[in-house]
């Protein structure tokens, strides 16, 4: 093999990418550009929802309730209405009975709002009063309620809400919360009535406080953060920044008519295989490295902007990582490049069309994409038998990488199994590519 004659295909096909509009979009305007602005308009825009709708009255439905919860209600600063029974009633008269089938159940409620309708029935109902907005909850308080001899665990004020519709669990918090303070207030008179004075009663209400401390250091907050999202973004930042320059210097070139004169140069196929696999190789590791730090930077914008908000500590969340976790995981981006890269090569190779290569290389998108959604996934770590599955191992071993604090040791063995595993993988895949680059029919297909 003539390394020499790998350098010269490796910049000609470099230059010939960087020429290429669709590669440089995908190698540097996603990443750098467009993931930070969607990331930060993204975040800005929930936080503006969210303060619209604390900003709003919300319109609650109370059954049953005492003019003292009722007050409380309608001095909370939380801004709730409450809806009128007449106005209720005939907002929900109103309703398409098709789309809101709440009308047929309306006269059974209306003559017995606690039991006149089955649980079932009763569920489907306010599912379709929310859903017609006729109210955004609805506040169901029994009669005996207050200074009933029943068990207490038997008695329950309760709340229906749609917890999938944004203002109605927006409503439905506002609502707990004052019936939080409400039923606190509720304690501390009936100590007073039995005799207990102000201290004692708020001794006996809280006999003690709970308090916590995290005592995680900072750069494994920070790193439980990441952790979640960026082997999954590794992967798939990989993907696409391998995926067009793949399928241009093969597909691509098939369709040019130039894949001939390349093939027609002094450079063997061993040659031209490293050059182009190289050429993909850069483009997939410099689209993953400059997106990783780009999230890295707008995760921790957004980490500052929610984790912060209302409270005493803005403009105190420090972004610290462990270094040697950052070294990890550009390590382990190196054998993830390589064995996608050799992948894409591998498929594009085959494809007779830039448009076939497309179509060839989506089914490999979800065969990459669903093993490495196993981060999300709650309690599974990287463990020796997953070191050697792959996709997944890369992601939990870059979550694995991410959570170990400064000065914990990491799990060398398996994260060189991972190392291992992959480049074996790596080597196949480009193993493959070589023996296409071989075969004329291959090459030639039309």
């Amino acid at each position: 093999m003539n390394l020499r004659q790998v350098k010269l295909v490796y910049c000609k096909e470099l230059k010939d990418i960087l020429r290429d509009r669709r590669t440089l979009r995908l190698m540097i305007l996603v990443p750098v550009v467009l993931y930070p602005l969607m990331s930060i308009g993204i975040s800005s825009l929930m936080m503006s929802m969210i303060k619209k709708q604390e900003g709003k009255a919300a319109p609650i439905l109370v059954l049953g309730a005492s003019s003292e919860l009722r007050a409380a209600l309608e001095s909370s600063e939380r801004k709730i209405e409450l809806v009128p029974m007449d106005v209720f009633i005939a907002t929900v008269e109103a309703l398409d009975p098709e789309e809101y089938p709440a009308r047929i159940h309306l006269d059974a409620w209306r003559a017995d709002p606690y039991s006149g309708l089955s649980d079932s029935v009763q569920t489907r109902f306010y599912y379709a009063c929310v859903k017609g907005r006729a109210a955004d909850c609805i506040l169901e308080i029994p009669p005996n309620l207050i200074g009933s001899a029943e068990d207490p665990d038997s008695l329950h004020a309760r709340i229906f809400y749609d917890e999938q519709e944004f203002r109605s669990d927006a409503a439905e918090s506002k609502v707990r919360a004052v019936l939080r303070d409400w039923r606190d207030t509720l304690s501390m008179t009936m100590l007073r009535e039995a005799g207990m004075d102000d201290g004692a009663a708020r001794r006996a209400f809280k006999p003690f406080w709970i308090s916590n401390r995290d005592v995680a250091p900072a750069e494994k907050k920070t790193g439980f953060m990441l952790a979640m999202m960026l082997p999954y973004m590794i992967i798939l930042m990989v993907m696409l920044g391998a995926m067009y320059p793949a399928i241009e210097l093969t597909a691509g070139e098939k369709e040019r008519g130039t894949l001939e004169t390349i093939l027609a140069s002094p450079a063997g196929r061993t040659e031209i295989t490293l050059g182009k696999f190289l050429c993909v190789f850069t483009a997939a590791i410099a689209t993953v490295i400059l997106g990783s730090f780009s999230m890295t930077f707008t995760s921790s914008l957004g980490m500052f902007q929610f984790g912060n908000e209302g409270s005493a500590d803005v403009g105190t969340f420090n972004l610290a990582v462990n270094p040697s976790s950052l070294i990890v995981v550009v390590l382990l981006m190196l054998p993830t490049g390589a064995l996608l890269s050799a992948l894409l090569l591998s498929i594009s190779v085959m494809a007779r069309s830039f448009k076939e290569a497309q179509g060839y290389i989506t089914p490999l998108m979800f065969l990459v994409i669903i093993p490495s959604m196993i981060a999300f996934m709650p309690g599974i770590e990287l463990t020796a038998g997953l070191a050697w599955v792959p996709v997944a191992n890369i992601a939990l071993g870059v979550k694995a990488a991410m959570l170990t604090a400064k000065g914990e040791a990491f799990p060398w063995a398996v994260l060189g199994m991972v190392f291992l595993s992959t480049m074996i993988y790596a080597s196949f895949a480009l193993f493959l590519v070589r023996q296409m680059f071989n075969k004329e029919s291959v090459l030639f297909r039309t």
